[in-house]
């Protein structure tokens, strides 16, 4: 079958859908801490958004596999677009919060379904041999947007209505559609005979069959833990610890967004020099001792940089994953390894999302990021114990 070239397209597709994401991202926990000024409703919003990836994220892979991924991404695409038009028309009204957690899930529910389209898309529309560097320069688009869209959104945030916004975030996700609607990719036959539940145990299958995979996704497991206390509470922890202002919270996750391109931008030049797992596992130790210098931030310029470099490091470790995973499972059951994946990376971060508000809100943000920082570690140690235990069961 002849590998088509639809990388520019895809990058370009991924630059309005991202813009989307950091939208609501971004979006989402400031008019919701403006509305309640409540740490946990924040965090409950975070947790809503991502709770997805473990409920939806289990029956993604058969829906990718069974269908053309083209046009499973074209659909969700296009109702994600109606979901951010629903949350902008509600987002001011207080009263209807428990309406738009309602519309978060959904939205991400949509997104649990994308992502695997999307990276069985990436399999068949880029040559093989162009999916680092591809994978590279899709990690520099969404991070590029996560300097310039939360820049954006925190300083217009002071102007203008969130409804205004969120519609912003509507318009980006109906480009996206735009440019997927041209593209038709040959598929060999459509697996239709894949049943869900086998679907599932599928994609865990392969990820259980490769070490270095399996492995590395338990890196990712209680490190995607650590990211997400610390996210789901900045913007309440900037504001308490440093008294920022919308703006100021914008500027933050525009300049850790710098230091995630500068990450996706090295992977290219890192990634293929290291075994896979000892790469993700090196660069997360050294992300725990940047986490922990955090607890002693002079400033709010040194919080910055020390959470950019950790956003660094993990846009290599993300860009390492994605090849490795890209390149090491077959193209027939991408969709189901992706789905398996994420449903095992992700399941920590709605839990860490609901617990991040209450630990600041009961002990602080030191205690936060302290939790944080020995999640990452944890993470390693699991890696290691996981590594040595499928090497022995290998070899017996």
């Amino acid at each position: 079958m002849e590998r088509l070239d639809y990388s520019n397209r895809l990058i370009l597709c991924n630059a309005f859908s991202t813009t989307a994401g950091w939208v609501n991202r971004t979006a989402v926990p400031l008019a919701i801490y403006a509305i309640t000024g409540s740490a946990v409703d924040t965090s409950l919003a975070f947790a809503a958004a991502h709770l997805p990836a473990i409920t939806v994220g289990f029956f993604s892979g058969a829906i990718v596999d069974r269908n053309r991924p083209e046009a499973v991404a074209k659909i969700t695409t296009g109702l994600s677009a109606v979901c951010a038009g629903l949350i902008a028309l509600l987002i001011d009204i207080r009263e209807c919060l428990p309406i738009v957690y309602l519309l978060l899930f959904v939205n991400s529910s949509l997104s649990a379904i994308q992502l695997p389209a999307f990276q069985s898309l990436v399999v068949r529309a880029c040559p093989r041999h162009k999916l680092l560097k591809g994978n590279s320069n899709l990690g520099i688009v969404d991070q590029t947007n996560s300097v310039f869209v939360p820049l954006f959104v925190g300083f217009a945030f002071t102007f203008v209505p969130p409804v205004a916004i969120f519609l912003i975030s509507a318009a980006s996700y109906l480009g996206s559609l735009f440019v997927l609607l041209p593209m038709h990719i040959k598929q060999q036959r459509l697996h239709l005979d894949i049943t869900t539940w086998k679907a599932i145990g599928d994609g865990f299958s392969v990820l259980f069959s490769n070490r270095e995979l399996f492995s590395s996704n338990v890196v990712f497991i209680f490190s995607n833990f650590a990211t997400t206390l610390v996210q789901s509470t900045v913007v309440a922890m900037l504001a308490v610890q440093f008294g920022n202002e919308s703006y100021s919270i914008g500027v933050f996750f525009a300049a850790v967004g710098l230091f995630g391109i500068a990450g996706h931008s090295l992977a290219r030049f890192i990634v293929c020099h290291f075994p896979v797992s000892s790469l993700i596992m090196g660069l997360t130790v050294v992300s725990a001792a940047l986490t922990i210098l955090m607890v002693l931030n002079p400033s709010f310029t040194s919080f910055t940089v020390l959470w950019g470099m950790t956003v660094l490091l993990g846009a290599i470790n993300v860009t390492a994953l994605t090849t490795y995973r890209q390149t090491s499972v077959p193209e027939h059951v991408m969709g189901r390894a992706v789905s398996a994946s994420r449903v095992m990376t992700y399941f920590p971060i709605p839990i860490g999302a609901a617990l991040a508000g209450v630990i600041f809100e009961m002990m602080g943000s030191d205690a936060v990021v302290m939790i944080s920082a020995g999640a990452r570690v944890l993470g390693v140690i699991a890696a290691g114990i996981t590594l040595l235990y499928l090497g022995s069961r290998r070899n017996a």
